[in-house]
């Protein structure tokens, strides 16, 4: 029971080290989104939304999932193997990363033309987008920087370096949005991209330097052919759900307006801002937990039940916190401008209670390497979340977009234990059970309450006893699995 709590309480610790670091990234995040909201406006908000899009497809498509199958190797070589192997893999994919950004960057500036039509319906912007190959490559080599940290797990490291780089590319940019408006979203994306470079290699070369060695091109690429093969497997889920998430936004481009977008695009802002920054400060320790282990079922299980409590208990007082003051966040965030975004955001803010779970068992997939489940289910399920958001458009406007995130997250996480069930042998147990269906009232309640009554003193009591009830929820059943007043003395 204690070495139990003791992992709690680590898993815990770790949290906290990366969610203060993703908080100031957070708030960072928000007074760029409100530069932009209130000196550019919903066009502005659409225009830097399809730019940084673009960035992220080209560099999911090239960078052949370097990053990810980087943090894979390095956390199980340096688990299970007594050598020093792990350091060869590092500069081998240092070497690599910086070809696949250099012809990222190249193949940007070959479809300048093409995307500038295909986003915009125009060719005014193919300028832009060849200066944006410079984002791109800078994007890559600091993904890979700050892959490396994340697989040798130097939490505190990560942490500063995602954190400075949020602060100082808010620092150059916010001068540039006032005084050259939307002249200014090109120039500051670069920059942005480029400082972030420059802080990741600071903190990797601080904890581990590269050895040089003499090495062509043609001989990396043999050496690195597993590390490639197994980067391009891991990378496959991102390319497809980059792929959907912007065709669906050029389509909603095509059929109503960069305003609408815009709002779109603001709105699943807002659900980053409230609930993705708790999904990224534990990826960052718990997928290489995960892999460290993916080889043992029941040592993947005990780490995958463990992440889903902790997800679970965080992101419920989150969601409906949310739900009571999500009006209020809008204005402080953007403006009365994009109050319109509400009925988009309440609704898809209560998919994230699913999400919470089948984030966590889907990462079994990925620490796995499962080369058919990763083939067939990406497939699937992005093209269900493209149709979904299609019809939810076209039947509900806003408001349909965001009961499509609902649906499609009840139904991911269905599918996702189904066929984690099926191949690894994953349960829950009864306590987390327990814990589900208890948090899973509370959510319901609160959506229920926002939807169905009308605004009165009741209801805001209500409303208000529902986000009590959730952190007494939450934190009573933290304290159960780790004394939190004793959890930062954990060695």
């Amino acid at each position: 029971m204690d070495s139990e709590k003791k992992e709690y309480g680590l898993i815990i610790k770790s949290l906290s080290i990366l969610g203060s670091a993703q908080v100031v990234s957070l708030i960072i995040a928000l007074l760029r989104s409100k530069v932009i909201a209130v000196f550019l406006g919903p066009v502005g908000m659409g225009i830097a939304g399809l730019f940084n899009t673009t960035i992220d497809v080209f560099s999911s498509v090239t960078s052949l999932g370097l990053d990810k199958s980087g943090v894979k190797e390095i956390s199980f070589i340096r688990e299970n193997s007594e050598a020093d192997s792990y350091k060869q893999v590092i500069s081998l994919l240092k070497r690599l990363s910086m070809y696949t950004a250099i012809v990222g960057a190249f193949l940007m500036l070959c479809f300048s033309y093409s995307l500038s039509y295909i986003v915009f319906k125009s060719y005014d912007y193919v300028g832009a987008f060849m200066w944006l190959a410079l984002a791109l490559l800078f994007k890559q080599l600091s993904q890979v920087n700050l892959a490396i940290l994340q697989g040798l797990r130097v939490v505190k490291l990560l942490a500063k370096a995602n954190m400075y780089g949020s602060v100082i590319g808010l620092v150059f940019s916010f001068p540039m949005y006032y005084y050259l408006g939307i002249k200014a979203i090109v120039p500051a994306i670069i920059i942005t991209n480029l400082i972030a470079f420059f802080i990741s290699s600071f903190y990797q070369k601080k904890q581990y330097k590269i050895q040089k060695e003499d090495s062509s091109i043609f001989q990396d690429f043999i050496k690195g052919k597993d590390l490639l093969k197994l980067g391009v497997l891991l990378n496959f889920t991102s390319i497809v759900s980059l792929v959907a998430t912007y065709g669906f936004q050029i389509y909603l481009t095509s059929v109503s307006s960069l305003e609408i977008v815009g709002f779109y695009l603001a709105g699943v802002a807002i659900l980053n801002y409230s609930v993705n920054i708790v999904f990224n400060a534990m990826s960052m320790d718990y997928y290489p937990r995960l892999a460290a282990v993916h080889n043992s079922n029941n040592k993947l299980r005990g780490v995958i039940e463990k992440q889903s409590i902790i997800a679970l208990l965080i992101i419920t007082p989150i969601i409906i916190s949310f739900s009571v003051f999500s009006p209020l966040f809008v204005k402080i965030l953007y403006s009365s401008k994009f109050l319109d975004i509400l009925v988009f955001v309440k609704w898809a803010i209560f998919g994230m209670f699913f999400k919470a779970i089948s984030w966590s068992v889907g990462y079994s997939f990925i620490a796995k390497g499962d080369s058919k489940v990763f083939l067939k289910t990406t497939i699937i399920f992005n093209l269900l979340f493209f149709c979904l958001n299609i019809v939810g458009f076209n039947l509900l406007g806003l408001q349909g977009l965001g009961v499509s995130f609902f649906v499609y997250y009840a139904l991911h996480l269905i599918a996702v234990y189904f066929i984690a069930n099926k191949r690894y042998k994953f349960y829950y147990n009864q306590a987390f059970y327990k814990m589900f269906t208890g948090a899973l009232i509370l959510c319901v309640c609160a959506l229920i309450c926002d939807f169905t009554m009308e605004k009165s003193i009741f209801k805001y009591v209500l409303q208000a006893l529902l986000v009590l009830l959730s952190f007494v929820f939450a934190l009573y059943f933290l304290d159960k699995k780790v004394n939190l007043k004793t959890l930062f003395k954990i060695r």
